[in-house]
């Protein structure tokens, strides 16, 4: 709802951004975002990614090639980039911004959950509000108790997406939030819906 003053982030798996920037950069649903974020984008670590901008957001690219990496296009008014972690199977893109900080996550399915746990544990700051979204590859229903769920959870997480978001059915893609009240709703863009759906995540300015 535009009419609203809210923070909002979008969370999409694009399959590769070369062939759904286009259609990205068109989309009147997602652009509405303060943060645009896009895993398992394919992206080269030495490639020249500055075809792939959006009109209005500063983007940002955690590239790790073949089927893996984290994307965000944001808003610099919101956001501001803090810090990128990178291994081959798992790659995180932290923000910072005065309502929330923002971690986006791409797992690979051959990523193991004890490196993920590592990771957040390292960049995670508990006295700040946080929100957590990605692809984690493992089914939260199928997989609910995994390691990374487990530990979030013991630290006062919770997960908040409770509908398949991928065409097989899996739980795949998880919003975990601290200290913070969302509304979330599932979108589907004609350009992934044989793959994935998007998460689309407002915030109200009250939180700040």
């Amino acid at each position: 709802d535009k009419k609203k003053e809210q923070t909002r982030i979008s969370l999409l798996n694009c399959g590769s951004i070369r062939p759904q920037h286009a259609h990205l950069s068109q989309d009147r649903t997602l652009t509405i975002s303060d943060a645009v974020c896009l895993t398992e984008t394919w992206l080269w670590t030495d490639e020249d990614t500055s075809r792939f901008e959006l009109d209005g957001f500063t983007a940002h690219h955690n590239a790790a090639g073949r089927g893996r990496g984290v994307s965000v296009y944001y808003n610099k008014e919101k956001f501001t980039h803090k810090l990128d972690m990178k291994e081959e199977k798992v790659q995180l893109i932290i923000l910072t911004g005065k309502q929330v900080d923002l971690i986006i996550v791409y797992k690979a399915p051959a990523g193991t959950d004890s490196l993920l746990q590592t990771q957040l544990q390292t960049v995670i700051n508990l006295d700040r509000p946080t929100l957590i979204c990605g692809d984690f590859n493992m089914c939260f229903i199928d997989n609910r108790n995994n390691r990374t769920s487990r530990f979030l959870t013991q630290i006062g997480f919770k997960q908040l997406v409770h509908d398949a978001t991928h065409i097989e059915g899996g739980h795949i893609d998880h919003v975990y939030v601290l200290n913070l009240r969302v509304n979330i709703d599932l979108y589907s863009p004609y350009f992934t819906a044989k793959d994935h759906d998007a998460l689309c995540i407002s915030i109200p300015e009250t939180e700040e």
